[in-house]
């Protein structure tokens, strides 16, 4: 994933914990708010409580995998846009437990699901 679509500080996910909206699905937690950047950026969050490290570096590719996949059609609804046309919006899913015995197919139902209960899908 490019670096100018990463969630990388502190202070941004403090502001999203903070100020943005939260929602669960058995597998992910997705929170998310609007941004200034006129494209999305992305946090993950896969605790040692999921497994070791083989088992939390796969479901962050899984992870990394499907945004790209959907990347283009996600977008914050009732942000105004920039000057060309694009709307932004910051974007962290929180893996949970039981992800761990999901398959890519159920992963990628669970960050649909997710986007679509948050109205980001086009």
């Amino acid at each position: 994933m490019e670096k100018r679509l990463r969630l990388r500080g502190r202070a941004d996910f403090a502001r999203l914990r903070a100020e943005g909206h939260t929602l669960q699905h058995r597998l992910l937690m997705l929170s998310y708010l609007p941004n200034e950047q006129g494209h999305n950026r992305y946090g993950l969050v896969v605790s040692r409580r999921i497994g070791k490290a083989v088992a939390r570096n796969l479901i962050r590719r899984r992870l990394r995998e499907i945004l790209q996949h959907r990347d283009p059609s996600i977008a914050y609804p009732k942000q105004t846009s920039d000057q060309s046309g694009n709307k932004g919006c910051d974007i962290v899913i929180i893996a949970r437990t039981p992800i761990v015995d999901a398959s890519y197919q159920e992963i990628d139902e669970a960050v649909g699901d997710l986007l679509r209960r948050a109205r980001l899908l086009l």
